[in-house]
């Protein structure tokens, strides 16, 4: 039977006494996976394990939890808990294989099973490096032309791979002018700024601007001197 209260909030496993002075409370099934019931510890919720787990150890509320219990059910519900962590990240974002992996490990889901919930979300499809990286350079450009270099930076940020990295780039700046778009945002900026402002210092944060936009030193400098060409 399904359990019909609201479920504790869960903690981590490393939370809980293994001296026998901490026992099992309730082992409610799971109303999204009946194959698996939900392991409730002195009223903390530690983790979801199979039904046959359940039976394998003789698992019933009352029991005493020891070292012993917590070494044997350790692997599975470690793998389920970084699981479910898993696919709420991915349901609310796209990430790439690193950046899941970095994301678990840094909610304190141990370093095993966070690898092994990343490779089961993989084989299930839910995981494209590629379709990520493009999507995220799709809306860094939307949002702002950029140069190649931050670009890069910010997909090496999130793990994707260099290889990956220089060929969702290459096809989303093919048909771009990289001076083009550094002109767009010199140009934007220069008229920002007024008459007031010296030309060195409109030189300077102009500069700043597109090297931070990622493009080359180049772009930036032929781009810049034409912004201010036109304003004067």
């Amino acid at each position: 039977m399904a359990y019909s209260k609201r479920l504790p909030p869960q903690v981590n496993l490393k939370r809980l006494k293994n001296d026998g002075s901490e026992t099992i409370t309730g082992l409610p099934s799971c109303r999204d996976d009946p194959a698996r019931v939900t392991v409730i510890v002195s009223s903390k919720r530690i983790g979801r394990i199979l039904i046959e787990t359940k039976t394998k150890h003789r698992l019933t509320k009352g029991m005493r939890w020891s070292s012993e219990l917590r070494d044997a059910l350790y692997e599975e519900l470690t793998r389920q808990n970084a699981l479910r962590s898993a696919v709420r990240m991915l349901t609310l974002s796209a990430r790439s294989r690193v950046d899941l992996e970095r994301s678990l490990i840094g909610r304190s889901h141990p370093r095993e099973a966070a690898v092994w919930a990343v490779e089961r979300m993989d084989a299930m499809g839910a995981i494209d490096d590629e379709l990520f990286a493009a999507g995220l350079v799709r809306r860094e450009l939307v949002r702002k032309p950029a140069g190649r270099r931050l670009l890069e930076s910010k997909l090496r940020a999130k793990g994707v791979s260099d290889d990956i990295a220089q060929r969702v780039i290459d096809e989303a700046l093919g048909e771009r002018d990289p001076y083009e778009d550094a002109m767009k945002i010199a140009t934007r900026a220069v008229r920002a700024m007024g008459d007031s402002l010296e030309r060195e210092k409109k030189y300077r944060r102009l500069t700043g601007k597109l090297a931070r936009r990622g493009f080359d030193a180049d772009v930036v400098r032929r781009a810049v001197e034409a912004a201010l060409r036109e304003c004067d």
